[in-house]
């Protein structure tokens, strides 16, 4: 496996609550530059870096992050309206202490649904906060 094939399968990410307009178009052309597989930016950027990349990269968002406190209500809303403003993968962050694997609330089970419909998601955990028995939970899923 040589450099071309390791980047593209990662996200050129910039995730900081202050990155500018700039700053995401900067990141999406070294992105395209270096055959990324996406740039995983902050929801709010998804229009713009949509209409900028024109169909030449994947655009990545978030969703509950950086934490993943939200409810599930508001994790569907987010990802509904990332979709709508040109998402094309989901990173929704889980949080494993408080929103445990089998409740039926889970936004996990949505985050499925939604991949099923319409293609990739990925569910990053807060690994950092996990007790093993969570991580066993989530394993087991």
């Amino acid at each position: 496996m040589d450099i071309k094939d390791i980047l593209a399968r990662c996200d050129h990410t910039l995730l900081r609550t202050d990155c500018t307009a700039a700053e995401i178009r900067a990141l999406c052309d070294d992105a395209i530059r270096f055959g990324c597989a996406s740039v995983c930016i902050p929801p709010a950027h998804v229009a713009g870096a949509k209409r900028y990349v024109n169909g030449q990269m994947k655009i990545c968002t978030v969703i509950g992050f950086p934490n993943g406190y939200n409810t599930t209500a508001a994790k569907v809303f987010e990802t509904e309206d990332a979709v709508k403003n040109g998402a094309d993968e989901i990173d929704m962050v889980i949080n494993m202490l408080s929103s445990p694997v089998r409740f039926p609330g889970n936004p996990l089970l949505y985050l499925s649904f939604y991949q099923h419909r319409t293609g990739y998601c990925e569910a990053p955990v807060q690994y950092g906060f996990l007790r093993w028995h969570w991580e066993l939970l989530l394993l087991r899923s």
